[in-house]
């Protein structure tokens, strides 16, 4: 829970919220979902009340439900991190490539 940038949502994790809903439907894991979306609320609410005061909300962020797709996708556990770590890097990198062709209107195809 919780998110340096994302104070009132995170974006991604709504997304994956909704997709991990979607694949435990599909793989008759609503149960397990529901676990996950219990903490998330429960945990809303009891922090709510400890930062009420300083002015402070929380949201989940897209690591709360990354694990629980990974599992439904039957990745091995001790690649979790690993896996996420690369996606991040993929993604700074595509994030990067965007930003050259919003520059330069050209994509560098061998850097993708």
């Amino acid at each position: 829970m919780g998110h340096a940038v994302y104070t009132i949502s995170d974006p991604r994790a709504v997304l994956l919220k909704k997709k991990s809903y979607e694949l435990a439907k599909e793989k008759n894991a609503l149960e397990e979902f529901e676990l996950f979306s219990n903490i998330e609320k429960n945990l809303q609410k009891k922090l709510e009340k400890r930062l009420k005061e300083k002015n402070f909300e929380i949201c989940a962020n897209v690591d709360l439900y990354s694990g629980f797709v990974y599992k439904l996708l039957n990745i091995p556990q001790n690649i979790f991190t690993p896996l996420f770590l690369l996606l991040l890097e993929l993604l700074a990198g595509m994030h990067i490539e965007w930003n050259k062709f919003l520059v330069d209107k050209k994509i560098n195809q061998t850097s993708l």
